[in-house]
């Protein structure tokens, strides 16, 4: 399964072998070999501002689906000092900060008031304040 809720991202990935992946995006992509779309809005302004970072708006889905319990790895946070992700994954990065980093937790302490989420691997959203 694949999640986009970014249209340059799903344009990156277009050329990936999606028809094997059944594929969600949220409603601001417009793409084929799409197979499920989500009311962007829907998941993305529940609070005084938007939140467009994927990995949080798929957790307000998630939990939007009565999902009970959510495993999360590789959603380590912004770290100034080191590499942010695997080179050429998602080509250059520039612009987060430390404030995304307590946006995000902020984010994902509000879902896991409903829903059990736990990180396999070391975040740093578990020690933003």
């Amino acid at each position: 399964m694949l999640f986009f809720s970014n249209p340059k991202r799903f344009e990156e990935y277009k050329d990936f072998n999606m028809k094997s992946h059944k594929t969600i995006c949220t409603s601001n992509i417009d793409g084929d070999n799409i197979d499920y779309f989500i009311d962007y809005f829907g998941i993305a302004a529940e609070h005084d501002e938007i939140s467009d970072n994927c990995g949080t708006l798929i957790l307000r889905l998630l939990r939007n689906l009565n999902v009970k319990r959510i495993f999360l790895a590789g959603f380590d946070g912004f770290d100034n000092n080191t590499p942010n992700y695997i080179d050429g994954y998602f080509k250059e990065f520039y612009g987060a900060t430390s404030f995304d980093n307590k946006k995000n937790a902020i984010e994902i302490k509000r879902v896991s008031e409903e829903v059990a989420i736990e990180f396999i691997t070391p975040s740093i959203y578990e020690t933003v304040q």
